[in-house]
This record gives C-alpha cells, structure tokens and sequence, in this order.
C-alpha cells in the first residue's frame, strides 16, 4: 500500500468426509438412526465371518467402519497488515472462522484437550455416541474471532521494547448426559453422550497483553550479550476452558472449567550471541 505498510488478505476452506471409527455392528439397527441411514448391518456377514477365523463373538461385535455421513468443514477469512518504519515495527491480524460438523475428535473424552485420539474413540461406540445423537454442530476447536497484535519499538540504547495483544473467542461445549438414551443403553456414564445440539454453550473469550525488553550488550568483536525480561498475561486474565460437561456423573462441578490461562508471570533470560 506504502514503501512502509503493507496488507494482505485471504479465504480458506478445507473439509473432511468419509471418516472411517469403531463402531458397533448393529448401531444402524439398534440405536436409533434417522431416515436416510438405512437400517442394516455394516457387515451382514459378520458372525459367519468370525467363525471362519475361528474368533468367537456374534454379528454385534465392534467393527471398523466408514460412518455414515460423517463431515467436517471450516471456513476462514483473514486480514494481515504490517508497518515498518524507521524504529517502528507493527503487525496485526484478524480471522473470522467456522469449524462445524458431526466428527468432533477433540470433544469425545472425559477430559478433553488431551490429545488422545488418534484413531479410536468414544465416537460410535454405543448408544447416544452415534453421529446422528446430537452431534451435528459447532466442533471444540470452533474460534469465530482471534485478533493478534505485535509490534516493538528500537529504542536508543541498544535495545527493543515490544508488546504482543491476543484476543479470540471462548469455546464450545455442550451438556452431556445418560438419561436421554436410557431406553438403549443400561450404561450411566455420561461421557461423550450429547445431550443437547454439539456447541450450544461456549466459554468467556480469552484476551492478554504481554510485554517484552531485550537489552543488547556488546562485547568483544563478534560476541554479543543479551539481557532479555518478558513479561507475560499482564492483566492476569486467568480465563477458564474445558468445562466440565457430564451432568449426571459430576454435578457439583458441571459447567465449571477444568483448565485456566496461565496467571501473570515474569521471565528473565541471559544469552551469549556470537
């Protein structure tokens, strides 16, 4: 736009489809499946197939499966800029998305943001853990605005003074609970069994500024020292996440959080550069 200031901006789309879970062989026929899933057996054959292997088991035994209609999609549009000029160095963005489907791999835990699925999950796995049971809606992962700001200023004394602004949305949750499947299940777990659309509730958005100084020390020849103090979360936003979803299984603490931002804190660092 100028020698000095720049901008850019972009659209992304990506979506995922044909996911293949355990599952149980009958889900189709005996949780429940909405019209336009038909009512069979992922495979007809299964009991007979087994037998062949000589493996016991009957034609209601877990299988790996594409599951049907399973989808993700998420939209992103992004404006980046950047100033630079003289001692002044600035740049920002902002992202306006939508994460959105019915295979949520991040939310199908006790304790979620674990990281600890990578195939195999709760998805699928009985009844009220079926796609078709709630679970078409906005993903965990879902943060419609973050804004990120940076910048430093060079200051006259062999140093750099910077700041760094972040700021996105809060995220999704939903209430989970048994009692809707009774009539399918004797199991009383609530785990990863929605009750309500997936997304419907979403956590306080989260904001912090965090400040940085880095003090350049010359020494001899090419040897550089660098005292360097970063302060971070300056107004000790302490925001909450990862609620507590299961209202039967923990009463006393559903819809409070499990995690937290990192409290204020001071970091202090020395290098030797060279």
């Amino acid at each position: 736009m100028t020698p000095h200031l720049s901008m850019r901006a972009y659209w992304r789309h990506r979506k995922g489809s044909h996911f293949w879970d355990d599952t149980n062989n009958n889900a189709r026929v005996a949780f429940g499946p909405p019209q336009g899933i038909p009512p069979t057996l992922y495979i007809p054959d299964l009991a007979q197939k087994l037998a062949q292997i000589g493996t016991g088991g009957n034609g209601n035994s877990y299988v790996i499966a594409e599951l049907d209609g399973a989808y993700t999609k998420y939209y992103e549009a992004t404006v980046e800029t950047e100033y630079r000029g003289g001692k002044v160095f600035v740049r920002g963005s902002y992202t306006w998305s939508h994460y959105y489907g019915n295979f949520d791999q991040d939310d199908s835990a006790a304790v979620n943001d674990a990281n600890v699925f990578i195939g195999s999950s709760n998805i699928a796995d009985g009844a009220g853990r079926q796609l078709w049971d709630f679970r078409d809606g906005t993903l965990r992962g879902d943060r419609p605005h973050n804004l990120k700001l940076y910048g430093f200023y060079t200051l006259p004394w062999r140093a750099n003074a910077g700041a760094f602004l972040t700021a996105q949305s809060g995220q999704p949750w939903e209430t989970w609970s048994y009692k809707p499947y009774v009539a399918l299940t004797a199991s009383t777990t609530d785990t990863s069994r929605y009750a309500e659309p997936a997304g419907s509730h979403r956590t306080a958005g989260h904001a912090q500024v965090d400040l940085n100084y880095t003090q350049n020390v010359p020494l001899n020849g090419r040897f550089h020292a660098q005292v360097v103090v970063d302060l971070y979360n300056v107004g000790n936003s302490q925001t909450g996440y990862n609620i507590e979803q299961r209202i039967n299984n923990a009463p006393a603490t559903y819809g409070t959080p499990r995690n937290f931002y990192d409290p204020r804190r001071v970091q202090l660092a020395f290098r030797l550069t060279f």
